[in-house]
């Protein structure tokens, strides 16, 4: 499964996942027209591999960075969309 709601009401989830299908399953709004994983978004919209604890916002979605290593971001964990934006650090 890509997708963990926790008890906060934010969702973990597999940065190897298809954005397509999380917004499909999910219901969210994640940009479509670059890369096809969470990974590839978030590494193309830093330009690095993030630490974790690192957070940004994509589309008004805040996302923190949950686990990571030297060549990808393995999980992120992912908010209740606030409004339209595209990137914040």
């Amino acid at each position: 499964n890509d997708v963990v709601k926790d008890i906060a009401g934010t969702f973990l989830v597999d940065a190897g996942a298809n954005i397509r299908d999380l917004n499909r399953s999910q219901g969210w709004e994640l940009p479509t027209d670059g890369p096809k994983t969470l990974n590839g978004l978030i590494v193309e919209l830093l330009e690095t591999i993030p630490e974790p604890t690192e957070c940004l916002k994509i589309n008004g979605y805040p996302i923190e960075i949950v686990e990571s290593d030297d060549n990808r971001i393995r999980s992120v964990r992912i908010g209740q969309r606030l409004h339209s934006e595209t990137k914040t650090n």
